[in-house]
């Protein structure tokens, strides 16, 4: 016979249940998705921050892929941000992600978007600075119609405010468009992938020697690239030359005739020495020497190595000589004033960059077309024509194609139904 006791104490264990007596809950496990991984505080990464995050990020994504977890990975712990490929910082931040379809996606747009806290407040908004408001919201819904199994490379630029040193990133590659027309870097999306980056200068300490490089017109030189502070890069590549704007001959278009080696088309090549060899080239020679001008070109270099990637500029003055921009000078038949500031000599098979500046007869700038021939006749069939519109300071560039042999020619504008003669040019073979 069972003692009472323990009977009704097992008749006490069965009944719980159903007698309202408390139970504990199992444990929820939130959803999982793709984070973000910025300092949370003071960015909004972590899910109680409502912080960006992708429900299913196998069907889109920044890099070689993405994953999911219940929670961001603070602080920038997520081991698939990979989506950066290029970061340049000089005097602005460069950034380069590449977006990637699924080959089993469907086709459609996709939308990228980007924040850049410029002035390291730790949040992404508009960030004040002595001229204003500096907007952080980078790239706005930059919309991308990748077909399944593409990919694209997404850039974008922007400059860092106030003296700050360093940027945090948001990039996100989603479904659908952000809405609104501000943004910090919250919210919920069913697709697609976040990414958070730390962009800070690099370590190396790079200079130019000389800087500047100086050359006479048609000389060459040498940059040596002085690496200040270790490790040493491991590659070197040329990526633009850019040239001056303004200044006395309106600037210079032909910025990318300057020659380098490395050259632009090689892409990177191994560091070595850093020397760079730079031609400013004698395509043309500019007028009088008893007049010259330096004019100022930018070498943009990129060394990538162990510490990263870092954009250097190096300056090269290649100094023009220049015809007088002063009178003896074309004084039109409706009392326009013409000025001519272009070379006097050129190669046969090449081309004069024709420069002009009008006036009118008050001295202000002139307006309407002008045209400018190479060729004595100009009705030879080898004289070359070219013409537009002044511009608001009455300026105007025109190329002109050598079709002459070497010996002289002759150079013609026309201005308001009259032809004029600007000079002899000289044709080098």
């Amino acid at each position: 016979m069972r003692p009472k006791a323990l009977y009704f104490v097992g008749l006490l264990f069965l009944l719980t249940p159903f007698c309202g007596l408390p139970t504990q809950e199992p444990t929820r496990q939130s959803p999982s998705a793709d984070f973000g991984d910025a300092p949370d505080p003071t960015y909004p990464s972590l899910l109680a921050s409502d912080g960006a995050r992708a429900l299913d990020p196998s069907q889109f994504w920044l890099g070689a892929g993405a994953d999911t977890e219940v929670e961001a990975n603070t602080v920038d712990l997520d081991a698939l941000d990979d989506g950066l490929v290029e970061v340049l910082v000089e005097n602005e931040v460069r950034v380069t992600f590449e977006a990637v379809k699924s080959d089993r996606a469907n086709a459609g747009v996709v939308y990228f978007n980007l924040l850049a806290d410029t002035n390291g407040d730790g949040q992404w908004g508009a960030s004040e600075n002595p001229t204003g408001p500096v907007p952080e919201w980078i790239v706005v819904n930059q919309p991308l119609d990748l077909a399944p199994g593409e990919r694209e490379m997404v850039k974008a630029a922007f400059r860092l405010v106030g003296g700050n040193l360093e940027v945090w990133l948001r990039a996100t590659l989603t479904d659908s468009p952000v809405q609104g027309d501000k943004w910090d870097g919250t919210g919920f999306f069913e697709r697609g992938e976040v990414e958070d980056h730390r962009i800070a200068p690099s370590p190396w300490g790079i200079e130019c020697d000389p800087d500047p490089l100086v050359l006479e017109h048609g000389e060459s030189g040498y940059i040596n690239l002085v690496v200040t502070d270790p490790p040493l890069p491991d590659t070197i590549e040329v990526v633009a030359v850019s040239g001056p704007q303004g200044g006395p001959l309106g600037g210079d278009p032909k910025a990318s005739q300057i020659a380098e080696d490395p050259a632009r088309e090689t892409g990177p090549q191994q560091f070595g020495a850093g020397d760079i060899f730079v031609d400013s080239l004698d395509w043309a020679v500019h007028g009088s020497p008893d007049t010259s001008v330096g004019m100022t070109y930018q070498l943009e270099i990129k060394v990538a190595g162990p510490a990263g990637v870092k954009s250097v500029n190096c300056t090269i003055t290649v100094n023009h000589f220049l015809p007088q921009l002063v009178p003896p000078a074309i004084h039109a038949a409706d009392g326009s004033t013409i000025y001519y500031g272009g070379p006097l000599k050129a190669q046969s098979g090449g081309i004069i960059p024709a420069l002009f500046w009008a006036t009118d007869s008050s001295g202000q700038p002139a307006t309407g077309e002008f045209l400018a021939t190479l060729g004595d006749p100009p009705t030879d069939p080898r004289a070359y024509h070219a013409k537009g519109q002044l511009d608001a300071d009455g300026r105007i560039g025109l190329e002109l194609v050598v079709n002459w042999p070497a010996g002289t020619t002759k150079l013609y504008c026309a201005y308001r139904g009259k032809v004029y003669e600007v000079g002899e040019i000289t044709i080098l073979p």
